[in-house]
């Protein structure tokens, strides 16, 4: 198990493909921005026009909904068209749609506007990611992921910040505006890119009846994933590890109120200190080639384990901000190390597929965390959460065989995966 530094032996980006990734990381944070901010302008449009109630929880439920019953058939899509031509009318589709969202003066108007936002948006990711492959060459995917979660992380601490300041500043509408701007400038950041090599359909793909091409997308999604046991187990890997996530959404506050006995005022800090971490630990994984990343991944992710107990004993708010942030690195890296590993094994013409049905899994997997958090008696979710989110991150390696084996064994099975990949997972 070792580093290697880029700059001393290992790949070095060339002037073409370090801009190339430059202008797909700069959209993708640009993505990510909008969409941590529109996720506090509605909530602050909702409550101020509609109180806490149903009516809000509804319509912000219902942006998730389309990712979770067609992000496959959008994932279909991506590996069947020009990914750069989706991501740029997903783009144009989420400027002209969240500017609607002002407009909203009832609640089914409100929830109407939630759904569409999420149809417009559900392309956004899965077309970048599948534009990775033809503007990153391969031995350079891990320095591309590790640039792409800081990216990410940096969208989620800058979102609520800029939303916070224009809604102090002016109102919060025009919030969904300045979004927009965003959306845009994304989009026309990727009409910079070079136009991918696309696969052709198969007669039987071209000629399938109309049941066949409803489920086919769903279908060919889980062969995907089922063609090759390493998949199969990162991709289990990650989806629990989101149940983990989930809970966090209602453990940190539950450590400031009930443990440490403070103000729930001091939770931006402790969001912000997982994702500054995230950020270095993307950043660091960059930097460095990893020779062994199976073993790298399962010990990253087995060393958030301990960190997670120590947060339950943290005496004050101090001591819990370094952890977090600490975690922060860990969850950082191991999520750039995944992605890597995911891009490596599946074709590039697939690759959008995959994260179409990745994505909602992993929402499914963070709403079942809240969910499990939200009926603990609230004397109880310090320690009921912190032993969640920790077995989230471990217990799963107890059952995925096959990765533990490559961790151990110091392997990567990536010339056998890749081959398996390409073979099983043609339309």
């Amino acid at each position: 198990m070792r580093f290697a530094h880029t700059t001393s032996g290992g790949p070095v980006l060339r002037a073409t493909e370090q801009r190339r990734l430059s202008t797909l990381v700069a959209s993708l944070f640009l993505t990510q921005l909008g969409a941590a901010m529109t996720a506090v302008a509605a909530v602050l449009l909702l409550v101020d026009r509609f109180g806490i109630g149903v009516e809000s929880g509804v319509a912000l439920a219902l942006q998730v909904a389309p990712n979770v019953l067609l992000g496959p058939v959008v994932g279909d899509l991506v590996s069947k068209r020009d990914p750069r031509k989706v991501a740029v009318a997903s783009s144009l589709a989420s400027a002209l749609v969240v500017m609607l969202y002002p407009l909203a003066t009832t609640p089914a108007f409100a929830s109407v506007v939630a759904v569409l936002i999420g149809v417009a948006g559900l392309p956004a990711i899965s077309s970048r990611m599948a534009l990775r492959a033809s503007v990153i060459p391969e031995a350079l995917q891990q320095q591309a992921s590790g640039y792409i979660v800081a990216a990410e992380r940096l969208g989620l601490v800058l979102g609520p910040l800029v939303a916070t300041l224009i809604a102090t500043a002016g109102n919060y509408t025009y919030i969904f505006y300045f979004e927009a701007v965003l959306a845009s400038i994304s989009g026309a950041l990727i009409l910079t890119l070079p136009r991918p090599a696309m696969s052709t359909p198969t007669q039987q793909a071209r000629t399938a009846g109309w049941a066949g091409r409803l489920a086919g997308p769903y279908r060919r999604a889980w062969a995907l994933v089922r063609s090759d046991r390493l998949i199969l187990e990162y991709t289990i890997s990650g989806v629990l590890y989101s149940v983990g996530i989930g809970a966090q959404r209602l453990l940190l506050p539950a450590m400031l109120v009930v443990t440490l006995r403070t103000s729930q005022d001091q939770l931006g800090l402790l969001i912000a200190a997982l994702a500054a971490g995230g950020i270095v630990g993307g950043l660091a994984v960059g930097r460095f080639r990893i020779s062994s990343p199976a073993r790298w991944y399962v010990a990253i992710t087995l060393a958030e384990v301990p960190l997670w107990l120590a947060t339950f004993v943290s005496p004050n708010v101090g001591v819990l901000v370094l952890l977090l942030a600490l975690l922060g690195v860990l969850e950082g890296s191991g999520i750039a190390i995944y992605f890597t590993e995911i891009q490596r094994r599946i074709p590039g013409d697939q690759i959008g597929r995959y994260f179409s049905l990745m994505s909602p899994s992993v929402d499914v997997a963070i709403v079942a965390g809240v969910l499990a958090i939200s009926i603990v008696p609230e004397a109880s979710v310090p320690v009921v959460g912190t032993l969640l989110v920790a077995g989230a991150a471990g217990l799963p390696f107890l059952l995925l065989w096959r990765l533990v084996a490559e961790a151990v064994t110091r392997g990567d099975g990536r010339q056998a995966s890749t081959a398996h990949a390409g073979d099983a997972l043609r339309p």
